[in-house]
């Protein structure tokens, strides 16, 4: 008895491991904004520059705000997903450009979920914004 029950929990331990990497390596990849709910306001209206958008790769995060770069890093585990509060962003002149919005929705992510090359973010149960993959 002890033996099958130390055999199922290894292969539950396997199994839920494989799941978390796969999932996780999802978010690997160029992602670019394409739903922002946080304004009632049309993506272009908010965005004037360009839209935002990041790229995800192994724990590391670099990026546009759609006026500066930043990096940083991440942390995900299963379809929890940590940004690291330290993201570096560069300071250039963006007349008519308040990024602090995005910044804002960025910080409060702490689940997401990769579905038909979208990555939705999101704070607990509530989507905070959607990047479509680019190729």
């Amino acid at each position: 008895m002890k033996k099958s029950l130390l055999i199922l929990s290894v292969v539950m331990l396997q199994l839920a491991c494989g799941t978390s990497r796969k999932t996780t390596t999802e978010l690997n990849g160029n992602w670019e904004l394409v739903i922002f709910p946080a304004s009632t306001k049309t993506l272009s209206e908010i965005f004037t520059m360009k839209r935002p958008e990041i790229q995800l790769e192994n724990g590391r995060l670099t990026g546009s705000t759609g006026c500066n770069r930043m990096n940083g890093t991440y942390t995900a585990s299963g379809t929890s997903l940590e940004i690291g509060n330290n993201l570096a962003i560069t300071k250039m002149g963006c007349p008519n450009y308040d990024e602090s919005i995005f910044i804002e929705a960025l910080n409060k992510v702490n689940r997401f979920q990769v579905k038909d090359n979208q990555l939705i973010l999101m704070q607990d149960s509530v989507m905070v914004m959607t990047f479509a993959k680019q190729k």
